[in-house]
């Protein structure tokens, strides 16, 4: 068992910690549209 193996997977690769925060913003501004919808629908009793 090599014990420099485990500490390589917690060090973070830039590409995934972007691609992390990418869809992290994708799923607020999704649930911002679905909530703002519902709320339209809601508010306006369409």
């Amino acid at each position: 068992m090599n014990k420099n193996e485990p500490e390589s997977d917690y060090s973070p690769k830039p590409m995934d910690t972007q691609a992390t925060l990418l869809l992290f913003v994708k799923i607020l501004i999704a649930g911002g549209a679905i909530a703002g919808a519902i709320w339209a629908l809601d508010h306006f009793g369409i």
